[in-house]
């Protein structure tokens, strides 16, 4: 499966839970995913530095266009029947070559401890592997980040390696999902 062909099945996903929207980031979404990235507590454990002005996050959209062509869509959450945007989530190939795919989400730190991020990806993660037939789906997670390794042990993903990239210590998770042939 390629992923070109994979990915642009994702450009007109939706989904709602109980309390939440998730759809694709739309350039009307830079400056409250700003908002999220400029605190330093949030982009603690992301692979990305803080964002300092809205220029980051406008670069950030720039490759969120690029990406959403080939290799990843990003999507926002929000407070469903409102523009209150709580996080975002993001599916995307491993590696170009590859047919694996990876999850990755950030809550903005107002909304930490109400259970938004575990509620949308348990709805989530399922459909996503549903719309894109995927047999299993990877997270990647620093070894000190406690609260997203309760949360993706909650999302039955189960833990597969550790790895050392420099002082981090990365474990890598994934969950597999059962496909019938038909």
């Amino acid at each position: 499966m390629g992923s070109l062909s994979v990915i642009s099945k994702l450009s007109s996903f939706r989904l709602e839970t109980q309390r939440l929207s998730i759809r694709p980031a739309l350039k009307a979404d830079i400056q409250s995913v700003y908002l999220i990235h400029k605190e330093p507590i949030v982009n603690r454990y992301l692979p990305y530095q803080t964002w300092y002005s809205l220029a980051d996050a406008q670069a950030w959209y720039a490759r969120v266009e690029r990406r959403r062509k080939d290799i990843a869509e990003q999507f926002v959450i929000t407070v469903k029947g409102s523009d209150t945007l709580v996080g975002t989530c993001i599916v995307f190939v491993q590696e170009s070559d590859s047919a694996n795919f990876e999850l990755g989400y950030v809550l903005a730190k107002q909304h930490w401890g109400n259970g938004y991020m575990l509620e949308a990806l348990r709805e989530f993660v399922p459909a996503i592997a549903e719309k894109l037939k995927l047999t299993c789906l990877f997270a990647v997670i620093q070894s000190d980040n406690a609260q997203s390794l309760a949360l993706i042990a909650k999302l039955d993903f189960s833990e597969s390696c550790r790895k050392h990239e420099g002082d981090k210590e990365l474990i890598y998770f994934v969950r597999r999902f059962n496909r019938l042939e038909r």
